[in-house]
């Protein structure tokens, strides 16, 4: 939005403080300044004010005009011929004489020379705005209302040169989309007094029938809770005086005429659109505003025919649509130049429906743009009648004693009791109860003492981004200045991100991963949630309550849906052994509704099958795959050997081929690892087989024990190996069966002088030989000695023994 300076300056008194101090405080306050630009006319030498004295019809030519202007006090008119006709004799306009230099609109100058036009000779040029660098109005010559004296150089009548600050506003702060708003702010930073416009108008405002032009408003949409309608009589349209031509300009507006020109202004200044219709437009003598039927249909100001759908909301009369409500008014009832009597419309449409309105018809006006954004409910009175003295003074005309409102602001004044402890404790300094009460009351807030060190703050409409007390304390510090912060020293130590476990373990997770060939994946955090329910088991969606787009309305539960995405992806590129991994966060809310942030390491796995190739790749299996899983962990010091794992089917995983071991709150993470289910991979477009494994974190990733590495004696002899084969449950995990073999082993041995010094599973084996509900678990038992070689004599009683042991738990397969 562009700010004039020389606008600012009309509410609040700048003297003394400079364009940089502005454009340095501006951000301060949260409104960030884009771009400053200095505006107003540059030198111009042999530019005059000239005064016409006469015109007559060019004798060559059906639209030139040949005048007598007077340059100089005592001198000889010149002749000069011109192609304009928005003037009279008795105008004054600027003249530029022989030899001015005038900018061409392109970065440089043209030369005025005397010439003859048509065969008419012509002396000088009387000039446009746009001819004087003034604007992009060219529309005639430039009439200069001030009446300066003749003979002025042109320099000293717009001597009031121009800042300009273009300031980007954030979408909580509506109420800066003004001149007044922006004024208030520096107004509350600098110390200084704001000055509103003095209000002349004062109209009876009233929801009973009336008896002019307009006789009744009706609200029948919730989408609309105020409606003001000012009737003003007898006003001639013509062109706005240069004052509000220029200040419009300088805001980046082009000017239209003094009726319209006075609405735009208005909203330029209070923040609030407006908008004028011609009384005599208005069939039936009412307004009505509703939902716009089904397919209903309305020509817009720029010509365009718009098919509306039941959100919108829509102004009509008793006949049909005038203006679509908060975004652009009907081609139907624009004020033209023949307008005499005009309705005032100023009104509260709610921000949602107008944002919605104008996206899905695809206008986007400055009055939608500052509805969507809310604006003051209260301020629609005093715009109005603001906008109604400016029309009279402008325009002329007659202000009915009587103007029809409907419905009420939905939002008034808010009392916020607050505490200058809560103010202390949340800023972390100590300040004074003035300096707290001042900034308050500079910005506009009534502050009330209810106690020691405590008031009640009733913070007004126009602010409808303040309804907690935390909400005052950044209004606080906003006003009193981040740089008055107290400097201070730390006070611990800093931590480093090599000091944060999941820094380091994701780090080197990463470069492990990449080691072994697996290629790292970044994919986005929000996700499809009806995709989500597919591939993420045992998840409740966390949907966002307004998502951009549907597929991503939810917040991921697992990292494995969009890994298996950059699967699919690259299968039907051709690409055959694939690999990929992802660090990242997922989301997760318990069954009492906790939402908890998870750290993630996951990987996938596809066989290499289908390329040509001179060397096999090693096999991807359960095995390879928890191998993987294994050897990541082990980079944070855990050994996942001995932990059981308990079977996972359904869903996600293919029945029988994986699992899961661990637990986020026993040992700090929980991993599942196997075969992605046949009927997800069809389902997802994946004809390949994938392995794939996810560890996951709670609350954080667990640091890994640090500590001078110590030296274990090993043994220099040979270990003896035997191996033995069980019968056992189908379902039984063969984690638990490696967890008692072991035990068993180590008690056999115990009081020898040799140890079981492992115990591993080498086979699993389920077919002939073994009932449909049993399966066989083949283990190797390396026994050992430190001191000496063992013989087998000893080694195969002891082995006998364990034998004998297993046998009263379990069916030796022999």
């Amino acid at each position: 939005m562009k700010i004039s300076l020389q606008w600012l300056k009309k509410y609040v008194d700048l003297d003394g403080i400079s364009v940089e101090e502005i454009a340095q405080a501006l951000p301060m306050l949260g409104l960030e300044v884009e771009e400053v630009e200095s505006t107003g006319m540059k030198p111009l030498k042999g530019v005059v004010v000239g005064e016409i004295l006469s015109r007559q019809a060019h004798p060559n030519s059906d639209h030139l005009g040949v005048c007598a202007v007077k340059v100089s006090e005592g001198g000889e008119p010149l002749q000069i011929v011109c192609g304009a006709s928005n003037y009279k004799p008795g105008d004054r306009v600027p003249v530029a004489l022989e030899g001015a230099e005038l900018p061409d609109g392109k970065g440089g100058t043209f030369k005025i020379k005397a010439s003859k036009l048509r065969g008419v000779d012509s002396c000088a040029m009387m000039c446009s705005a746009r001819e004087l660098g003034l604007g992009d109005d060219h529309s005639g010559l430039l009439i200069l209302d001030s009446r300066p004296e003749i003979g002025t150089p042109i320099n000293e009548v717009f001597s009031d040169s121009d800042t300009v600050f273009n300031i980007e506003i954030t979408a909580n702060r509506g109420d800066c989309l003004s001149h007044i708003g922006v004024a208030r702010e520096l107004a509350a930073k600098f110390g200084r007094k704001l000055v509103l416009p003095e209000l002349k108008c004062s109209p009876k405002y009233s929801d009973e029938p009336g008896g002019g032009a307009l006789k009744s408003v009706e609200l029948q949409t919730p989408n609309c809770p105020l409606y003001t309608a000012a009737t003003i009589r007898g006003v001639k349209i013509g062109e706005s005086p240069q004052w509000l031509k220029r200040d419009l300009e300088a805001a980046g507006m082009r000017p239209i005429n003094n009726v319209v020109d006075v609405t735009n202004y208005v909203m330029l200044e209070y923040g609030q659109p407006l908008h004028a219709f011609d009384a005599r437009d208005l069939r039936g003598g009412k307004i009505i505003v509703r939902s716009a039927g089904e397919g209903e249909k309305i020509t817009t100001l720029d010509g365009k025919e718009h098919e509306l759908t039941p959100e919108a909301a829509l102004i009509c009369d008793a006949e049909g649509g005038i203006a679509i409500a908060g975004v652009m008014g009907g081609l139907n009832s624009e004020v033209k130049p023949d307008t005499a009597d005009i309705v005032l419309e100023s009104a509260y449409f709610k921000p949602g429906n107008v944002r919605a309105t104008s996206r899905r018809l695809a206008i986007f006006t400055d009055a939608a743009y500052r509805y969507a954004r809310d604006v003051d409910p209260q301020g629609v009175f005093d715009a109005s009648r603001r906008a109604a003295d400016l029309i009279v003074e402008t325009a002329g005309g007659r202000i009915e004693e009587c103007a029809l409102l409907a419905g009420k602001p939905p939002r008034g004044e808010r009392p916020i009791d607050i505490t200058l402890g809560y103010i202390i404790d949340k800023i972390g300094f100590a300040v004074s109860e003035d300096d707290a009460a001042d900034c308050f009351r500079r910005l506009g807030f009534s502050v009330e003492q209810t106690g020691a060190g405590a008031w009640r703050v009733t913070v007004p409409s126009f602010r409808s981004d303040v309804d907690r007390p935390i909400d005052l304390v950044e209004e606080f510090v906003r006003i009193w200045g981040t740089q008055k912060l107290p400097e201070c020293g730390l006070e611990s130590s800093v931590s480093t991100r090599d000091d944060d476990p999941l820094f380091t373990f994701q780090n080197a997770a990463a470069d492990f991963l990449a080691a072994r060939g697996l290629n790292e994946c970044k994919n986005y955090t929000l996700v499809d949630g009806a995709r989500q329910a597919k591939t993420e088991q045992n998840s409740s969606a966390l949907r966002l309550e307004n998502p951009l787009t549907s597929d991503q309305d939810c917040l991921r539960a697992s990292l494995l849906g969009g890994l298996l995405d950059c699967v699919r992806l690259n299968l039907s590129a051709g690409n055959y052994f694939l690999g990929f991994f992802e660090n990242g966060k997922i989301f997760k809310a318990d069954a009492d509704g906790t939402i908890t942030e998870l750290a993630s390491c996951a990987f996938v796995l596809v066989p290499d099958c289908g390329q040509r190739k001179w060397k096999t790749r090693d096999a991807v299996d359960f095995n390879s795959t928890k191998a993987t899983a294994f050897d990541a962990l082990s980079i944070l010091g855990i050994n996942a050997e001995n932990l059981n794992f308990k079977p996972l089917s359904g869903g996600f995983w293919e029945e029988g081929y994986a699992a899961q071991f661990g637990s986020e709150n026993r040992e700090g993470f929980r991993a599942q690892i196997g075969a992605v289910g046949t009927g997800l991979l069809r389902e997802l477009g994946i004809e390949k087989p994938v392995w794939a494994a996810e560890i996951t974190f709670k609350p954080e990733v667990p640091a890994r024990k640090k500590g001078v590495a110590k030296f274990r004696q090993f043994s220099a002899f040979p270990p003896a190996v035997r191996d033995v084969a069980l019968i056992v449950p189908a379902d039984k995990p063969a984690g638990e069966v490696a967890a008692e073999v072991s035990k068993i082993a180590k008690a056999k041995l115990k009081g020898l002088d040799f140890e079981a010094e492992r115990v591993a599973l080498f086979d699993c084996y389920r077919g002939k030989g073994i009932p449909d509900d049993s399966k066989s678990l083949a283990f190797e038992i390396s026994m050992r000695s430190k001191d000496r070689t063992l013989q087998t004599e000893e080694v195969n009683a002891a082995f006998e023994q364990i034998c004998a042991e297993l046998s009263k738990r379990f069916a030796i397969r022999g």
